[in-house]
C-alpha cells in the first residue's frame, strides 16, 4: 500500500516524503529504505510512539516541512488512475487554500468504504467545490442513503501551514487519539477547504470488504 502511495507521489512530482511510523515497524522502514534507496522521493522517517491519531502524526512533521504547502496521503487508501495530487497542487497554488480530493461513490460500491468522509459541498468553479460540511467518522460502512451516488472525501490532501494552527487550537480538547476529523471540521466551518473531484478508481483497503474489492479489481487489470 505504501509502495502505491510512493508511486503516486512520484507521479505528482513531489521529491521529499516524510513517513510517520511506529517504532515497532522497523521491518517496514527497512523495506522502504532498501526498495527506494536509488529512486526518488527522498525518504525521511518520523516516529509516533503510540497510536495517538492522524492529527498528532501530522503535527509531528511541522518542523520538517519547509514549504508553505504540503501533501498528506493515507496509504490504506489507494488510487488507480491519474494521481489526484497533481490537480490538487494546481488548485491549492491558484487559490492559496487547503484542498482535499473528492470521489463519487456509487451505491453498489458504498460498502467497500469506511463510514467517514461524507460531505456537503457547493460548486466553486467547475469540478472545484467549497466544502460546507464534513461528517463525523462513524462505525460500519459508508452509505449513499438511497442515492445512486454521492461525493465523499478521499485521503489525498494539500494543506497550507494554517493546518498546524488549527491543530494547536484543538489540542488537549480531546481524549485518547487526536483524529484529523475535528480539525478539518473546524477548518470547513471557517471556509478554509476546497474539494476537487478526481477521476480514477479509488479503494479503501483499510476495510476487509474494500481490500477484497481492490484485490479483485487489480488482479483483473494484470
Amino acid at each position: 500500500m505504501i509502495d502505491y502511495a510512493l508511486e503516486e507521489v512520484i507521479g505528482a512530482g513531489i521529491s521529499k516524503l516524510l513517513i510517520v511510523i511506529s517504532p515497532r515497524k522497523e521491518e517496514l522502514k527497512e523495506h522502504l529504505t532498501t526498495e527506494w534507496s536509488r529512486r526518488p522521493p527522498l525518504l525521511s522517517f518520523i516516529y509516533q510512539n503510540e497510536p495517538l491519531g492522524l492529527a498528532d502524526a501530522i503535527y509531528r512533521c511541522r518542523n520538517y516541512i519547509e514549504n508553505s504547502m504540503f501533501a498528506v496521503l493515507l496509504p490504506d487508501n489507494i488510487f488507480i488512475g491519474n494521481p489526484p495530487l497533481k490537480s490538487l497542487i494546481d488548485v491549492a497554488k491558484k487559490y492559496k487554500k487547503s484542498v482535499t480530493s473528492l470521489i463519487k461513490v456509487k451505491d453498489v460500491e458504498a460498502s467497500y468504504f469506511g463510514n467517514c468522509g461524507g460531505v456537503e459541498v457547493s460548486q466553486y468553479n467547475g469540478e472545484i467545490f467549497e466544502v460546507k460540511k464534513l461528517e463525523d467518522k462513524k462505525p460500519g460502512s459508508f452509505s449513499t442513503r438511497g442515492k445512486p451516488d454521492v461525493l465523499r472525501t478521499f485521503p489525498r490532501h494539500i494543506f497550507t501551514r494554517e493546518l498546524f494552527e488549527y491543530i494547536d487550537r484543538l489540542r488537549g480538547k480531546t481524549e485518547g487519539e487526536f483524529d484529523d476529523v475535528p480539525v478539518l471540521q473546524e477548518m470547513v466551518r471557517e471556509g478554509k477547504i476546497l474539494g476537487v473531484l478526481v477521476r480514477g478508481k479509488a479503494f479503501d483497503v483499510g476495510s476487509p470488504e474494500g481490500y477484497r474489492h481492490a484485490e479483485s479489481c487489480l488482479k483483473s487489470r494484470r
